[in-house]
């Protein structure tokens, strides 16, 4: 049975440190369209593709900033921001067993 519904919308931009320019990623160009639906309600599924895509551009020799706009609705209330969208995600890390800062407590009203 399930007991809640969850979903949500992401964006990813790249930030370009050197030239100062700004860049929306096109998810169809990594992604399946199931690992986006996932992608905006799995905090560490969006970390994995932001470290992928920070290894990526290191590669190329770029130097990047990775900036997340996301948010969730569970059960159908209206969508609230889930990651702190002023938070490099390509500098960011991942704990396992704690809280991380870059996700946002839900304060949703009941």
């Amino acid at each position: 049975m399930m007991l809640r519904s969850k979903h949500g919308q992401v964006q990813v931009r790249i930030f370009n440190n050197e030239k100062g320019t700004t860049t929306n990623v096109r998810l169809n160009d990594y992604l399946t369209p199931e690992q986006i639906r996932a992608l905006s309600d799995k905090p560490d599924m969006l970390w994995q593709f932001c470290q992928r895509l920070a290894t990526e551009y290191t590669e190329k020799g770029e130097k990047i900033a990775i900036y997340v706009d996301c948010k969730v609705s569970v059960n159908g209330r209206p969508l609230r921001t889930f990651i702190d969208p002023n938070v490099n995600m390509a500098t960011a890390k991942w704990d396992y067993f704690f809280h991380n800062e870059w996700i946002l407590p839900s304060k949703f009203e009941e």
